[in-house]
């Protein structure tokens, strides 16, 4: 790119007057205009790159709630299913109060508490 502008610049003396200098003008101004746009170009890029890792970020979460989620629900089959066992069971206290922590940390735990509170209201 840069070496139609040099090319011109070695021809000004060609041009009669002010038409070299008219010309430095412009070429001046294509350079400055050349720098700007490749440091846009540049804080594109450094957005595009912060975006893509924000998004990997945001995935990695979601994967982490998935399976945060999956093993709530295995604890909670398990209480389940050792119901009778529970005053022998040293783990009972403790899995009922993991449930509990990951019911209020989970996304959307205000929304889900607001519709089961309504739904007790409403006597369902």
């Amino acid at each position: 790119m840069k070496y139609p502008i040099e090319k011109m610049r070695k021809c000004l003396a060609l041009l009669p007057p002010p038409g070299g200098e008219v010309v430095v003008e412009c070429l001046d101004e294509i350079e400055l205009l050349r720098q700007q746009l490749a440091a846009r170009d540049a804080q594109i890029e450094s957005l595009k790159a912060s975006m893509y890792g924000h998004y990997e970020l945001e995935k990695d979460c979601d994967t982490a709630w998935a399976q945060a989620h999956r093993l709530a629900l295995e604890l909670e089959c398990l209480i389940m299913d050792t119901k009778d066992n529970a005053t022998v069971s040293k783990w009972w206290d403790s899995a009922f109060e993991a449930i509990e922590e990951y019911n209020k940390l989970k996304p959307g735990a205000a929304e889900d508490a607001e519709a089961w509170a309504k739904m007790r209201k409403a006597g369902i």
